[in-house]
C-alpha cells in the first residue's frame, strides 16, 4: 500500500468524495458533466486531519475513517499528480455531519436525511445552537 502523500496541517482535512456515477438511468454522462458534479459532491470519507483539526469541538470528534457530510465546493480539489485520484482539502468547519451507517443500515434518501438532521443538530448543539426536530 502507498503512502499518503498529502497531509493536512493546522485545522485542514482530507477527504476522499464519493464517487459520482457515470450513469443515470441507462445513458452515460458526458466526462464535463460528472466532473461538474464530482465537484458538487457533498459526502467522502475522511482520510486524513491535521494536529490541530477538531481541538475545538465537543462531543463526539470525526476520526479517519469516518463517512462525513460536508460543505460543498469547500475547500480545494487536490492531486499529487493528474492522472491520480482526487481529494477535498479544507478546514474542519466545513464538515457538517458524520454519517453514521451500521451494516444493514437503510439507506433510503429519507433515512439517510433524518440521520444527517439529526447530525446536524448535534453539531449546532455543540456550538450552542439549539435546534428542535419534529419527531
Amino acid at each position: 500500500m502507498s503512502k499518503l502523500m498529502i497531509e493536512p496541517v493546522r485545522y485542514r482535512v482530507l477527504i476522499k468524495p464519493d464517487e459520482v456515477d457515470e450513469k443515470t438511468g441507462s445513458l452515460y454522462m458526458p466526462q464535463n458533466t460528472r466532473d461538474r458534479k464530482q465537484e458538487a459532491c457533498d459526502r467522502g470519507t475522511l482520510i486524513a486531519m491535521g494536529e490541530m483539526a477538531f481541538l475545538e469541538w465537543e462531543g463526539r470528534k470525526p476520526k479517519v475513517g469516518d463517512r462525513v457530510l460536508f460543505n460543498r465546493y469547500a475547500g480545494s480539489i487536490v492531486s499529487v499528480s493528474e492522472e491520480s485520484e482526487k481529494f477535498r482539502l479544507c478546514n474542519d468547519e466545513d464538515i457538517g455531519a458524520i454519517l453514521n451507517l451500521s451494516p444493514g443500515a437503510d439507506l433510503s434518501e429519507a433515512a439517510l436525511v433524518e440521520d444527517m438532521l439529526i447530525q446536524i443538530a448535534g453539531a449546532l448543539d455543540h456550538n450552542g445552537l439549539r435546534i428542535k426536530l419534529n419527531g
